[in-house]
């Protein structure tokens, strides 16, 4: 528990998450709501310090609705997060699941 805390506390964590978001996933070029594809390096410090700041209270923004065509003819709904939204759930990833490269043997 004190683990998790200190990881959602850290701004190397908060700035891990943030990178993986916004330069390395696949769907970094997926815009959400805010119509955001990408930041700049100032944006990513504001966006550190947002999460900083909510980390006790943070409120997701609405979801943006993509339609994919399946086989059938049928469509399936895609629900498609802003940014700040997907560094924040990264951010909670980080704690909630161990680094397999961190175990003791």
């Amino acid at each position: 528990m004190s683990l998790q805390r200190l990881i959602l506390k850290s701004t190397a964590a908060r700035l891990l998450a943030i990178r993986q978001v916004s330069q390395l996933n696949a769907g970094k070029k997926t815009a959400g709501i805010d119509g955001k594809k990408s930041l700049t390096f100032k944006e990513r410090f504001e966006l550190e310090e947002l999460l900083k700041v909510s980390s006790n209270n943070w409120k997701h923004q609405k979801l943006r609705s993509v339609f994919i065509p399946k086989k059938d003819g049928s469509k399936r709904t895609l629900k498609i997060p802003t940014i700040a939204d997907r560094a924040w759930q990264c951010l909670a990833k980080f704690a909630i699941e161990p680094d397999s490269r961190c175990t003791i043997p």
